[in-house]
């Protein structure tokens, strides 16, 4: 029961991110740009290559996050405004993309979505609805995921806080 559990999280997820919220993004922006009589984005020989790499960068950081959770932090990366909805992490990942940004499974998400922003050519849902989710996503990590993060490990999340970036990643000292 608990297997099934965690897979249903899991595909709910996938679908979620990977799908929906991009679909959504897509529609929403072809919407926009009929009412607003924009033009697809031009230089289809760039958009094709660089929303490729971008898709394939955001889906990378996000295996590798997850996967470092699983492995290294011995839980699940599913929580909802705070609520772990399967046994949390065990312990504060800060190995792997951890190193260079807290939050590579957000990062991976947006380089995946402005990857196929781009490779759909949208011009509203680059210029207008691509900045609203970047923006909601760093309000849901601000208001619920950080508090959440010093409450359950403290001292320990503020030194790493302190040490790494909030999203865009750097090289650490």
């Amino acid at each position: 029961m608990a297997r099934i559990k965690v897979v249903l999280i899991y595909a709910g997820s996938i679908l979620l991110f990977l799908l929906l919220l991009p679909g959504a993004t897509l529609l929403g922006g072809c919407y926009l740009d009929r009412l607003f009589g924009w033009p697809l984005l031009p230089w289809r020989w760039v958009a094709y290559p660089a929303g490729a790499f971008l898709v394939f960068a955001g889906l990378s950081f996000i295996k590798s996050s997850w996967m470092n959770l699983l492995r290294i932090g011995r839980g699940h990366p599913q929580e909802a405004f705070g609520i772990p909805l399967l046994p949390p992490t065990q312990k504060l990942v800060i190995d792997g993309p951890y190193a260079y940004t807290r939050n590579p499974m957000v990062l991976g998400f947006l380089l995946n979505l402005l990857g196929i922003v781009i490779l759909f050519r949208s011009s509203s849902a680059l210029l207008l609805l691509y900045p609203l989710i970047c923006a909601l996503a760093v309000l849901y990590l601000k208001i619920f995921e950080e508090p959440h993060l010093i409450r359950r490990f403290g001292q320990e999340y503020l030194d790493y806080r302190r040490r790494v970036s909030f999203l865009i990643p750097r090289v650490p000292d």
